[in-house]
């Protein structure tokens, strides 16, 4: 807490995810646990890109299409490296258009 760089509060985090408090009376009816982790899953990677300031839905085909290849098996970590929203390939490709 000495660390004057480093903020008191959370707020940008609690405002990150006020959507999904909002939504829950409309994801109460997921209707399964697979469909409920599925939303979780796909709701924190949309937050991700948002915040590193991606276009969400460049972001989310560039993904797609980079797993297609691997469907149905385990993809290999340095895929999943290569597309996280902080790499740098990954900022130049998505970036929001200004």
């Amino acid at each position: 807490l000495d660390d004057p760089l480093v903020p008191a509060h959370n707020n940008s985090s609690e405002e990150a995810f006020v959507s999904i408090a909002r939504g829950r009376h409309n994801w109460l009816f997921a209707y399964s646990e697979d469909g409920a982790r599925a939303l979780t899953l796909l709701s924190s990677i949309v937050k991700t890109a948002r915040r590193c300031g991606l276009n969400v839905l460049k972001y989310l085909e560039l993904v797609m299409n980079r797993f297609q290849k691997w469907r149905g098996s385990v993809i290999p970590a340095d895929v999943i490296d290569s597309v996280l929203p902080w790499n740098d390939e990954i900022r130049e490709l998505c970036a929001l258009s200004v």
